[in-house]
């Protein structure tokens, strides 16, 4: 993301949050203690707020600094993503966490995506099927047997790192060709 594309991203969200809070600008003018016209330069992205306006935009509009830079916590481990692999390990992972995502053949898991999803409608992975088999069974058993790892914390990251590299590897053949 460069300079300008921030910039109008950060007017974006204090325009949707203040939106969805139902405060005009001149009330979030009042709450902040930043003028009206400030604020209607940032939302429209013709002016940058220092990390002190932002520090008090926040405050008055109830989020944290990091909803104003990267959205709600929702939308967080996709959008502050370093890359696509891991926007893509970071997503899957997101859908399983929440329950969306999780594999209904607990008994057998190979790299066989037929032995997961037989029926055409369900599911069909387009691309990294290996990889995100690996992170689906890594995340399975991790949920099975959490208690047993010393640190659990550490083999979640390093399973998404591994996937996330493996994933990156591929991106990079497939730009390539």
């Amino acid at each position: 993301m460069n300079y300008h594309e921030l910039e109008t991203s950060i007017g974006d969200r204090i325009r949707f949050y203040r939106e969805t809070k139902n405060i005009s600008q001149m009330e979030l003018a009042r709450r902040s203690d930043i003028s009206n016209t400030s604020i209607s330069n940032f939302e429209k992205g013709r002016q940058t707020p220092s990390l002190v306006t932002l520090a008090k935009l926040s405050q008055a509009l109830e989020i944290s600094l990091d909803d104003l830079f990267f959205g709600d916590i929702s939308e967080r481990f996709i959008t502050a993503a370093e890359d696509e692999a891991a926007a893509i390990v970071n997503s899957i992972c997101k859908l399983w966490d929440t329950g969306v995502l999780t594999i209904w053949q607990g008994e057998k898991f190979d790299n066989d995506i037929e032995d997961y999803f037989p029926d055409e409608s369900h599911l069909k992975l387009q691309r990294f099927q290996p990889e995100i088999i690996r992170l689906m069974k890594g995340l399975r058993d991790f949920e099975q047997h959490k208690e047993s790892y010393q640190d659990s914390q550490g083999f979640l990251k390093v399973l998404k790192e591994s996937v996330t590299t493996e994933i990156r590897k591929k991106i990079v053949s497939e730009k390539e060709k």
